[in-house]
């Protein structure tokens, strides 16, 4: 049985026959024969280790992406040192140096010349965090959440309650940096703390569960731009796994489609066709996706991957009751946010909530598909050393094309050294610049290849690439369908279709089997462009969308907003008007605020349009008749208004009460003699 927990018994066997006291030695070939969870072998310095069913392993499942395979280098990146104490137990043998095939000399300097840079680097202090930078980035996010709430509770403008989602989603954006510095232990070196902070960061600010995060960061970490080499391994990359949305290589499309019966489905088809359309649009959604994702884990309600399911079931949550506390408070603040603090209806609210949502989706996938998407796509069968799968599968990104480098290093969030990091995952952000210059000379060095694009340049690559992927699968549907039409040509496909996508085949075809001419290349370039505008251009009716959605629910407010608001603007534009008006003017005369009362010239409640409330056409009236007496000399008198029977109700309201008790007889109407003071006085008392 396997020394790492409870293997199976085919495992056990082929352990003891391996490792008995004949032998202790083991061929690169036999540790290649064990990729699966239950029954994994791992190689740290030419010692092998025998880790299967070790779900207990503190980092989670991210030790089973390197089953049968070397993680000297791995090991190195995600622990402090010291930690290599703990796997004596699971020591089983030794390899064969001999047995590694696939290493020459050169290869094995290679190797020996970045683990000496590693150690030059932990020399330097390049590993230790500034605190007083971290706090400072901190409090900025902090203050940036402040902001966006001040924005919605202070103010009623639309303007600024769609300016406050967006500096919401930003905000969402940049606390996701935050908590991918503290789960990598890049601040404390008590991992505990970095949990916590990543709790406070992840959950409670954000929606995301904090474990969901680890196994799918730090599974990418281990094997970014895999694909599986089987299906019962887990030794692929969980962020490119986006199928049936997006392809990022044919032979990730080939595989769907052997999981799913060996067909492909109508939807898919499409999808892939028109992926480098889609590509921005679906970025819209990721946040949706990732809060989604978060619930079910922290909640037990499901795994987003076969690697996250078995850790759950086999350990489960870290911190289950602070998982769950904190996402039920995000949600909460969430609630009473984009509900206006109570003043919005639900359709507005829906409006605040999707805007920040999708813009932070945006924001976020943006960066994440710059660092790595369109980069080489490896299968773990063939994977190189860790030092070129990280460098060949990571895009650092630079300022240009009038994007300052001062924005997109705080956009980026220290993942503008997206190389770097992926090499030094545990260095602090606030170190990654000066590493940049020493691994940049080291890869010269050695004839690494090492990639730099700015934002719009990198994210021409990421649509170019997925164009070509549809490219690859085009021709794989023609070269399909061309088996089952009597007449394989691109106008009798049989479901491939006519239009553009015809056009484009046409075009893919010739260059396979002829070559382009200048025209044609001309052509596929045009095409290229057209894809990035198309794709940029499937922003606009989104946010359009968001617009005008966000503009016509501004008019659902609630009944009690707005009857609020009218009582309050009209009573202090009544009582300011009234008392202008009685300075004014010196002439005793009956007050004008009684002449609006007189039943011949006040409408009745059934003709008032009903886009006018009470006391605006009350007030309507007095405004004429003030603006008659000002033309003809008149005067005021110093009489006392009558206050409000109901301090509670306006006056308009209360004004237009009296109206209708006198139109229906139940009081005098004094007004009708001019000449009788007491009459009036007796209504102002």
């Amino acid at each position: 049985m396997g020394k790492g927990g409870d293997a199976s018994a085919t495992a056990g066997q082929r352990s003891m026959k391996l490792v008995g006291d004949k032998s202790e030695k083991i061929t690169w070939a036999e540790v290649k024969k064990h990729i699966t969870p239950e029954d994994a072998w791992v190689v740290y310095q030419n010692k092998v280790y025998d880790v299967s069913n070790w779900h207990e392993h503190p980092g989670g499942g991210v030790i089973f992406t390197h089953a049968g395979d070397d993680m000297t280098d791995i090991f190195a990146a995600f622990h402090a040192q010291g930690s290599q104490a703990m796997m004596k137990k699971f020591y089983i043998g030794d390899l064969i140096p001999e047995s590694v095939e696939h290493k020459d000399q050169r290869q094995l300097d290679f190797e020996k010349g970045y683990r000496d840079l590693r150690a030059k680097l932990v020399m330097m202090g390049m590993f230790k965090s500034s605190k007083p930078y971290y706090a400072y980035k901190c409090s900025f996010n902090m203050s940036m959440w402040l902001t966006a709430v001040a924005m919605v509770y202070y103010s009623d403008s639309l303007f600024m309650h769609i300016g406050s989602a967006l500096l919401l989603g930003l905000f969402w954006q940049q606390c996701g940096w935050l908590a991918h510095d503290f789960l990598h232990h890049q601040v404390f070196r008590h991992r505990k703390y970095g949990d916590l902070a990543g709790i406070f960061w992840g959950d409670l600010m954000q929606g995301f569960s904090m474990q969901w995060w680890k196994n799918k960061h730090n599974g990418h970490h281990a094997v970014p731009n895999l694909h599986n080499s089987s299906l019962e391994s887990q030794d692929g990359d969980p962020d490119i796994d986006t199928m049936p949305l997006l392809a990022w290589s044919l032979k990730q499309a080939q595989s769907f489609r052997e999981v799913n019966g060996g067909k492909d489905s109508t939807f898919v088809r499409y999808a892939i066709k028109f992926q480098a359309f889609t590509y921005f649009p679906i970025l819209l959604l990721a946040r949706i996706s990732w809060l989604r994702e978060s619930f079910k884990t922290a909640y037990g309600l499901g795994a987003a991957s076969d690697n996250a399911k078995l850790e759950l079931e086999k350990r489960g949550l870290q911190y289950p009751i602070l998982e769950k506390v904190g996402i039920a408070l995000h949600y909460t603040w969430m609630a009473v946010l984009s509900s206006g603090f109570g003043r919005w209806s639900f359709a507005y609210s829906m409006m605040y909530f999707f805007t920040a949502t999708c813009s932070s989706g945006l924001f976020l996938a943006l960066v994440f598909g710059l660092g790595h998407n369109g980069m080489s796509v490896y299968d773990a069968t063939t994977r190189p050393d860790f030092w070129k799968l990280q460098v060949t599968t990571t895009r650092n990104i630079t300022g240009g094309h009038g994007i300052p480098q001062f924005f997109v290093d705080w956009f980026c969030g220290g993942l503008q050294h997206q190389v770097d990091h992926h090499l030094f995952p545990m260095m602090p952000r606030n170190n990654l610049k000066k590493c940049h210059k020493l691994v940049e000379s080291f890869c010269k060095e050695w004839g690494v290849t090492y990639h730099e694009a700015d934002m719009v340049v990198g994210t021409y690559e990421v649509l170019n690439h997925l164009s070509k992927v549809s490219d690859d699968f085009l021709v794989e549907m023609y070269t399909k369908a061309s088996r089952y039409c009597n007449t394989p040509q691109i106008d009798n496909l049989c479901w491939v279709g006519r239009g553009w996508v015809g056009w484009r085949l046409e075009l893919l075809l010739t260059h396979t089997t002829g070559g382009w001419t200048a025209r044609e290349e001309r052509r596929h370039k045009r095409c290229l462009r057209v894809s990035l505008f198309v794709s940029l251009l499937a922003l606009a009716p989104v946010v359009g969308w968001l617009l005008l959605g966000s503009k016509a629910a501004g008019v659902i407010k609630s009944k009690f907003y707005q009857e609020e608001e009218a009582k309050n603007t009209g009573l202090a534009v009544l009582c300011t008007t009234i008392t202008n008006q009685r300075t004014r003017t010196k002439r005793k005369a009956k007050p004008l605020i009684y002449e609006t009362m007189q039943h011949k010239e006040m409408p009745s409640d059934t003709t008032r349009p009903r886009s006018c409330s009470k006391g605006e056409e009350l007030w309507q009236i007095h405004l004429q008749r003030s603006a008659a007496a000002s033309k003809n000399g008149a005067e005021d008198d110093d009489h006392d208004y009558p206050e409000p029977r109901h301090p509670k109700r306006s006056i308009g309201e209360e004004l237009f009460e009296v109206h209708l008790k006198r139109s229906k007889g139940l009081e005098p109407d004094y007004d009708a003699d001019e000449t009788s003071e007491k009459k009036a006085n007796a209504v102002g008392k």
